[in-house]
């Protein structure tokens, strides 16, 4: 009797499970960077790309953009440290709330010459899905709070030839 007690709650779970598929990627190579030129030798990264358009059902658990940087100097101690800011300069609360504490990302102290830097971009391409923000592309700066800027001409400087730009974004369809 407990077996097959057992047996109907199983199914009854199977079955009342939403499908999920086992995951797709969704691959973007066409990105346009600009290297604006700000003051002291400093610079910062404007990244534009189009977003497909992706099933409403769709549930992204993560994205990523790749990049080939040169790392021309870097103190033994310190590691480089980014912020990826949206570029929509608005006063809607979901993309303010987001530039005030955005998602950081760093290259390694000690790491010099041709590397990659990996930018977690999940939270603003679920902006720009789910909550219908406008995707205006990204700007990639200096960390604001940290003294030593490092989108520098001296520091770093873009290496397509080594890596070419490249985001990943990774999702399943829950149906």
């Amino acid at each position: 009797m407990k077996a097959n007690f057992l047996k109907t709650i199983f199914v009854c779970l199977i079955f009342s499970a939403p499908l999920i598929s086992f995951g797709e990627i969704l691959t973007i190579e066409k990105i346009d960077m600009q290297i604006q030129p700000l003051q002291n030798n400093e610079f910062q990264l404007f990244i534009k790309f189009n977003l497909p358009v992706l099933p409403e059902n769709a549930h992204i658990y993560y994205a990523v953009l790749n990049m080939g940087m040169n790392v021309l100097s870097n103190a033994d101690s310190a590691s480089l440290v980014f912020e990826i800011l949206s570029k929509e300069k608005t006063s809607r609360e979901k993309i303010v709330n987001y530039n005030s504490n955005p998602v950081t990302s760093i290259i390694s102290r000690r790491t010099k010459g041709l590397t990659e830097l990996q930018l977690d971009i999940t939270q603003l391409v679920n902006l720009w899905v789910k909550d219908g923000e406008k995707n205006e592309g990204i700007v990639l700066v200096s960390h604001r709070n940290i003294e030593d800027k490092y989108m520098r001409s001296d520091k770093i400087n873009l290496a397509t030839e080594y890596k070419a730009a490249k985001i990943k974004i990774f999702y399943t369809i829950i149906e």
